[in-house]
């Protein structure tokens, strides 16, 4: 196998992990509540509602991003030390480095996901 394959197959397995972490969905509900929430606040300012949504918004994005990132990428590698699912799995022909390259892939597209639905969802309190 090789290691680019076992990279991939590492993230496919990373995400599919991620879906299952509860951590994950209060993240993205605090942030799309931040991003709801900005929306009264803009009403109490005068003039340039747009402007306020949208930075508090990509504020509220920025914000839940770097928390995913940290507590959910610190939980990967960490609870499969916990669980010692990491020897069988480093037991096997693939790196460490590909087996550390696809966690992070993983995460990565995982990332990208959450910060999708959230730049939709200020894009709908924006034009709503």
């Amino acid at each position: 196998m090789t290691p680019v394959r076992a990279a991939r197959l590492v993230a496919l397995n990373t995400m599919r992990e991620l879906l299952r972490n509860k951590l994950l969905y209060n993240l993205l509900f605090f942030a799309v509540l931040l991003i709801a929430s900005s929306l009264f606040v803009a009403q109490l300012t005068i003039g340039q509602w747009d402007r306020i949504i949208l930075d508090m918004g990509l504020a509220a994005a920025e914000l839940a991003g770097v928390l995913i990132a940290v507590l959910i990428g610190v939980s990967v590698v960490a609870g499969e030390i916990d669980r010692k699912t990491i020897f069988p799995v480093l037991a096997k022909p693939l790196s460490r480095g590909a087996f550390i390259a696809g966690r992070y892939a993983g995460l990565a597209a995982m990332l990208a996901v959450n910060v999708a639905l959230m730049t939709i969802s200020v894009a709908v309190v924006l034009h709503g």
